[in-house]
């Protein structure tokens, strides 16, 4: 007799359907990796995300205030180290970045200058490999 509690859920007969249809939700983002680093910041996005709906759910109620602030900390120092990394490689190879709506409000909340776009990077990109 088989046990019903360790089954599989069933798999879609088109998985990659599946995706178009997550793809609609108004909170889905669709990635293209071109690299390898992209699918490793793809991954760790994925679980933070989970990580962090579990820790907000949980403060108060299960875990301490103590022990979740300092994780907050941490987390957000790490998303503003990356963002100023990522605008510096852009500087670098004349990119034009611009951070998301919802970036740009969280670092002028954090007290972070955004730094003016460059309207000709394309343009300065370009005409370095000529």
């Amino acid at each position: 007799m088989a046990d019903d509690t360790l089954k599989q859920p069933p798999v879609p007969a088109d998985p990659k359907r599946s995706y178009v249809e997550m793809a609609k939700e108004r909170n889905a983002r669709v990635i293209l990796c071109h690299t390898p680093d992209a699918y490793m910041l793809t991954d760790l996005t994925r679980a933070i995300d989970r990580g962090l709906r579990y820790l907000r759910d949980q403060v108060f109620t299960m875990l301490p205030l103590e022990t979740v602030e300092p994780l907050f900390k941490e987390y957000c120092e790490n998303v503003l180290s990356l963002y100023e990394t990522v605008v510096k490689i852009c500087e670098a190879v004349n990119i034009d970045y611009k951070p998301s709506r919802s970036l740009a409000k969280w670092l002028e909340a954090q007290g972070v200058k955004i730094p003016a776009v460059h309207k000709d990077a394309a343009k300065k990109a370009k005409d370095n490999l000529i």
